[in-house]
């Protein structure tokens, strides 16, 4: 779990530690969704990013230098894992965090949407993917809806 206010500074089973503790909580205790550790950890990764999300859902609309991980405007989930390693400047983001981030998503969106609005082949709506990260992200009100 990663300590609120330090960017290296992690509390771990045994006291503080320099290095970035990840515990992830079983599939059995999130079946569908995200714990608070995962919100913390995911957190921390948007605390170190200095990107917008509006700035790196511009790559892949038509045009964009990753368009081609989008099919109209859902996201698989190669390109929702790309869109988190660019937005969140992290090379090496866990596989297995980006997995339970998608199933979340793609939960919420059946949850909330009529079957005929629903991404096609299992995807994520880019749209929902941006709001969700924009409302997450430092700023103002106003500049969130821009």
């Amino acid at each position: 779990m990663f300590a609120p206010g330090s960017s290296s500074d992690c509390i771990s089973s045994t006291g503080w530690s320099k290095s970035p503790v990840i515990i992830m909580a079983s599939a059995d205790e999130t079946e569908g969704g995200l714990t608070p550790v995962d919100f913390i950890q995911l957190q921390h990764y948007m605390e170190e990013s200095s990107l917008r999300v509006r700035d790196v859902i511009k790559e892949f609309h038509p045009g964009g230098r990753y368009a081609k991980y989008t099919a109209g405007e859902c996201l698989s989930v190669e390109g929702f894992c790309l869109f988190l390693k660019t937005y969140l400047e992290v090379e090496d983001f866990p596989p297995n965090f980006c997995q339970k981030l998608f199933r979340y998503f793609q939960q919420a969106e059946k949850d909330g949407s009529p079957k005929s609005s629903m991404p096609k082949e299992g995807g994520v709506f880019l749209r929902d993917v941006s709001c969700y990260f924009s409302v997450l992200e430092e700023g103002q009100p106003r500049e969130k809806l821009e």
